[in-house]
């Protein structure tokens, strides 16, 4: 066991330095603190299913906590789960983020790898939507994610969208559903062009397909049950 840990740090080591020295490497523009994060991150990424978090050996690389006016009010007010009737929601309280996208790759298992976030693809630049109204709290170059964007909501969501060729609101910035948030790119570790689509509670991510329908880019209209230990799930 030993041994094998001994090589799987050598090899770490080995692949870091390898793509240290790459010019075009997604961690590039990062600041130097989060590159080294990065770094990590790529040498052997694994998906932790209970935490919501992609590790790399003894590393977890969580998305940075929202601060100052980007951080909104704790939604769950005390409570350890919060319930979010999306059968109340009128059509201009959401917005599917790429009308018309499908998917290529689902949330979950993915080869050897877990996969947090769903892929959907349309065209090249085509323009990415704010799922519901919110609070910008990162909008940058962000590790393998490249261009990246996330947004708080009031009901205590976070969406993310990934790979963007180019981000058009920053941290801060109040949003509403339906809102040009970024274009569609192939940044970071992507192959091509496509959205990289999360939903998150309290930093965890768990499968969108809970609230949308991403075949008929429309929303599911029922209760869903968000706690604080990172869990989603479908009330009848």
């Amino acid at each position: 066991m030993r041994g094998e840990k001994l090589l799987g740090f050598v090899a770490a080591c080995l692949l870091g330095a390898f793509a240290e020295a790459r010019a075009d490497a997604p961690w590039a523009p990062l600041r130097p603190s989060i590159a080294r994060q990065a770094q990590a991150y790529y040498a052997a990424p694994v998906y932790h299913h209970e935490l919501g978090l992609w590790k790399s050996g003894m590393l977890s690389f969580p998305l940075p906590k929202a601060e100052g006016a980007a951080a909104l009010t704790d939604p769950f007010g005390g409570a350890q789960e919060l319930i979010i009737h999306f059968e109340n929601y009128g059509d201009r309280d959401w917005c599917y983020p790429v009308p018309g996208a499908y998917v290529t790759s689902p949330y979950g298992q993915r080869g050897e790898r877990g996969h947090s976030g769903t892929d959907v693809k349309t065209f090249g630049e085509d323009r990415i939507c704010a799922a519901f109204d919110g609070v910008v709290t990162l909008s940058e170059p962000y590790a393998g994610y490249g261009n990246c964007i996330v947004i708080s909501h009031s009901n205590g969501i976070s969406t993310l969208y990934s790979h963007n060729l180019r981000n058009m609101v920053s941290v801060g910035e109040q949003v509403t559903a339906g809102q040009v948030i970024a274009l569609i790119g192939r940044t970071g570790h992507a192959t091509g062009d496509h959205l990289h689509f999360e939903c998150r509670v309290e930093g965890a991510a768990f499968n969108s397909a809970l609230i949308f329908d991403h075949d008929n880019s429309s929303l599911r209209r029922h209760r869903i049950a968000l706690t604080k230990s990172g869990t989603a799930r479908i009330l009848p």
